[in-house]
């Protein structure tokens, strides 16, 4: 066999993993979701080997292997076209297997809107998608065709008999949002204000002796995960901290997956699950005993009547992603007021000036409004069970749809000077659905604004009132499960200071 053609069938074996070597080169891929990156390597070795076998045992296989795989190359690149099957109505952008984009630059979906407009398509994941930009885009959509999308469910929503509330088919969902819409009310959050605050206090306290402690200073992230948990628990089933009870759930938790990725041939997150759902249930036994909390409400709401299973593993669940999204939200509260110490010294001079109480709560209303815009308001994902007609382009059956909020609360036209951190926008203007819509769009909105304010407006509160922040170290942000998140280099300093409160 000539030399030539050996060494070219080689060059087009070695590239033809070029989507999977691709796909692990992204470091938050390799980060987040190691075990698909793991298994995407294995399968690149895997066919290296194979090759080198082929080589050594059958080289006249070499030719006839590569003439497909480059086959496959080619299909691959075509697919990646912008106009790839625009003549059947499809909206342009790159269906290219594994996009580096959306991974590591922050502005993709703002940048490929301007190229495109306002819907195009991409893959997610290996999977074909839609995106349509910013939240009025979304209304819009989902009033028009709100009976042909449905949300995609994760594997833990497989978990529960009806499904976790955000996966629910249409007519559960009717049957159990009014459920939890009826609890989530702002005289339970009232009634644990005070242990709120006494949790924030003391974690806080924790988190400045061990940032001092360490020469570096600390990443935030875990302490506060550490704040929103035990103030979750509380809040969900009326469990505080000092509970012995206390610590056998926080090992349970952390076996609790929530990723859209969890591995599938792992059994510990749903055994974990259901562990926690047996010690929830055991407390029904004694209502009398519980202090406020949701559960209570739901008993009380239900006339004594014990919750079902979907129920108890939605308050499960509910409380891990509450904890996980209010631990975000709050990292990202610290490290856009350090990044803007003009804001921090703001309310700082509001909460240790006596007097100044409901102007301190008000401004860190309006930060959390702003941190909502800029950094927590990712996406919202559908999948379409019908073909859709959006804006003169058809997006198939079977096909997600990527709601961009984030990048529409970074709109100009909405938000000047939208890249500024800048809570006053919020002080005199009221924002519509299609303009600002932080917590989701349609039926399946998050339930959980309230809990946002009141946690995020005690934590701003104490923090500024009780600490300075120094910054020894920071980096590029970086993206994380589902959303952008501060560098893994940033470290803090708290540095405690007389709180007048």
């Amino acid at each position: 066999m000539p030399i030539l053609t050996t060494l070219f069938s080689v060059l087009v074996l070695a590239v033809a993993p070029w989507p999977l070597v691709r796909f692990i080169s992204i470091p938050s891929i390799r980060r987040e979701y190691s075990r698909l990156a793991t298994a995407a390597a294995a399968i690149v070795c895997c066919w290296y080997l194979l090759i080198a076998c082929v080589a050594i045992a059958a080289p006249r296989l070499l030719p006839p292997v590569a003439v497909v795989a480059g086959c496959l190359l080619i299909a691959e690149r075509w697919r990646a076209r912008s106009g790839f099957r625009a003549a059947e109505g499809l909206p342009p952008g790159s269906l290219s297997l594994v996009p580096r984009g959306p991974w590591v630059d922050e502005k993709f979906y703002a940048k490929q809107a301007d190229r495109h407009g306002p819907v195009f398509k991409m893959s997610q994941f290996f999977r074909p998608m839609v995106c349509v930009m910013g939240p009025g885009e979304g209304v819009d959509l989902f009033e028009q065709h709100a009976d042909k999308l449905a949300s995609p469910a994760v594997r833990f929503s497989s978990f529960i008999p009806k499904g976790y509330i955000r996966y629910m088919r249409r007519g559960d969902h009717s049957r159990y949002k009014p459920i939890f819409r009826a609890v989530f009310n702002r005289k339970v959050l009232q009634d644990c204000s005070m242990d709120f605050r006494a949790t924030v206090t003391t974690e806080l306290s924790r988190m400045a002796g061990a940032s001092r402690a360490e020469p570096g200073g600390i990443h935030p992230s875990p302490f506060i995960s550490d704040v929103t948990f035990r103030c979750m628990l509380r809040l969900f089933i009326g469990l505080s901290s000092d509970s012995p009870e206390f610590g056998r759930l926080s090992s349970l938790y952390e076996r609790v997956q929530i990723g859209k990725a969890s591995s599938k041939w792992r059994s510990e997150d749903r055994e974990a699950a259901n562990a926690i759902a047996a010690f929830i249930e055991s407390r029904l036994d004694y209502p009398a005993g519980l202090p406020s909390c949701f559960l209570r409400e739901i008993l009380q709401s239900d006339a004594g009547k014990a919750p079902d299973r979907t129920v108890i593993l939605n308050l499960v669940y509910m409380i891990r992603i509450a904890s996980s999204d209010l631990s975000g939200f709050l990292t990202w509260a610290i490290k856009l007021l350090v990044d803007n110490p003009e804001w921090f010294d703001r309310l700082r001079a509001m909460t240790t000036s006596t007097g100044r109480e409901s102007e301190a709560e008000l401004l860190a209303a309006l930060m959390i409004k702003e941190v909502l815009r800029m950094e927590r308001s990712e996406f919202i994902f559908r999948k379409t069970v019908k073909s859709i007609r959006f804006r003169g382009f058809i997006i198939p059956r079977n096909w997600i749809v990527r709601v961009c909020i984030r990048d529409g609360h970074r709109d100009a036209r909405t938000f000047p000077n939208p890249e500024t951190f800048d809570p006053e926008r919020f002080r005199n203007r009221t924002y519509g659905k299609r303009e600002y819509s932080p917590l989701g769009i349609g039926s399946h909105a998050c339930l959980g604004g309230q809990i946002i304010n009141l946690i995020g407006t005690i934590f701003l509160v104490e923090l500024t009132g009780a600490f300075r922040i120094s910054v020894p170290a920071d980096g590029c942000r970086e993206y994380g499960r589902s959303h952008w998140q501060p560098s893994s280099n940033l470290r803090v300093i708290l540095h405690p200071e007389k709180n007048v409160w």
